[in-house]
């Protein structure tokens, strides 16, 4: 989808649309960049990760998928090595999680694969693999310096109460080039 941002009437016009056009797609193709020297590895870890545990999303409680139930106990470290965790962090830095307007991409598609270069990874793998990051300890790291607009975009649970002030909050860490579009890329 491009808009011509140049072109305000255009624009005003197109972003009413946007919540329709995802909400309606069968799926959302979220494409955060080009492939980078570790991007591969880190979406390797993201697939492994998701591959081993699912989430409670409502209490963030890990359960195992697998009967190596260590990758769902939040007290022992994921088995990574200094240099997957380097490209998970990396990975979760990278600018489109920082983007206000992908919230609208990730929460009104039905369907959501996140693609990076030629690599695709299902957006629910993407989610939990933060998740686990961010609740797990890491060893040699006080705490993991989780990218907060990726954990925030990734750990959000959407329930039917959620007031417009709560997303305000909730998005806080997420950025857009016109103030204007903080409440605008929310509506939807």
């Amino acid at each position: 989808i491009c808009i011509n941002q140049q072109d305000l009437e255009e624009r005003g016009r197109q972003v009413r649309l946007i919540g329709k056009i995802f909400s309606r797609a069968r799926r959302v193709i979220l494409w955060v960049g080009p492939k980078s020297e570790d991007s591969d590895l880190a979406m390797d870890c993201i697939s492994m990760i998701a591959s081993r545990v699912k989430v409670q999303w409502q209490t963030t409680q890990l359960y195992p998928i697998t009967n190596e139930s260590h990758w769902a106990d939040h007290d022992v470290p994921l088995p990574l090595s200094d240099m997957e965790y380097a490209a998970l962090f990396c990975f979760y830095s990278r600018s489109w999680f920082k983007r206000l307007w992908v919230w609208q991409e990730v929460y009104l598609a039905a369907d959501a694969l996140l693609l990076c270069g030629a690599r695709s990874v299902h957006w629910k793998a993407v989610r939990r693999g933060v998740l686990c990051l961010g609740l797990k300890p890491r060893p040699g790291m006080v705490e993991w310096p989780a990218p907060e607009a990726a954990f925030s975009i990734c750990a959000f649970v959407m329930t039917e109460n959620y007031l417009l002030s709560d997303l305000l909050h909730e998005t806080k860490d997420s950025s857009c080039s016109d103030p204007r579009d903080k409440v605008y890329a929310l509506l939807s």
